[in-house]
């Protein structure tokens, strides 16, 4: 488990909670991200950050970094409910975040389809992603999954897809999805190009 503490001057510091493990850096806030990544390495010079602290860091991010992209769902599936980007900046909202984002405009309408299908048929899915037990990569897999044909019957087994991923490695559990959307359509295969939400 990770715990984020802020301090009261405003840094953010990682720290595992099981087992303890001291503090591997203070991050300025607001500071430019080339002084950013020179402190962080002066400060491996300087200090000699173990093997164990560096890989607790390593981890520590992956869980934040889940559950700052199950919040980015909550807030993408809003804006993509209320249409306000396109009436406001007359951009769709995969588009929109593109442009706000630097992102390539497929990449940022994909990760808005997927937000708006874990909110509206996978809340299991999304719980998962923000307690970091699940990645952003396992969630897309069963939102593409999702198309409109078989995703009621997809989110009433959101509980087996969620302990089959905790069981097994990501890509055979990946085909092991794929393989059940499958089954579960009656008019064909899977097709990752039917989707649910036209974004």
């Amino acid at each position: 488990m990770v715990e984020v503490v802020g301090a009261s001057s405003g840094d953010l510091t990682l720290t595992g909670t099981t087992p303890a493990i001291p503090p591997v850096w203070v991050m300025p806030q607001g500071a430019p991200i080339t002084l950013r990544n020179k402190m962080w390495l002066d400060y491996q010079n300087d200090v000699k950050v173990s093997d164990d602290q560096l890989a607790a860091a390593a981890g520590a991010l992956e869980t934040v970094r889940a559950a700052l992209d199950a919040t980015q769902a909550l807030v993408l599936a809003e804006l993509h409910t209320r249409g306000c980007t396109d009436r406001d900046h007359g951009l769709r909202t995969g588009p929109w975040l593109a442009r706000e984002a630097h992102l390539p405009v497929p990449a940022a309408r994909a990760r808005v389809k997927v937000a708006a299908v874990l909110v509206t048929w996978f809340p299991e899915v999304l719980q998962a992603l923000t307690a970091g037990h699940i990645s952003w990569e396992h969630a897309a897999v069963i939102a593409r999954a999702a198309n409109v044909r078989i995703a009621a019957q997809l989110a009433e087994l959101q509980s087996h897809l969620l302990d089959a991923a905790d069981a097994t490695v990501f890509e055979r559990w990946r085909l092991e999805v794929i393989g059940l959307a499958d089954q579960l359509d009656p008019d064909g295969g899977h097709d990752p190009n039917l989707s649910l939400i036209n974004i």
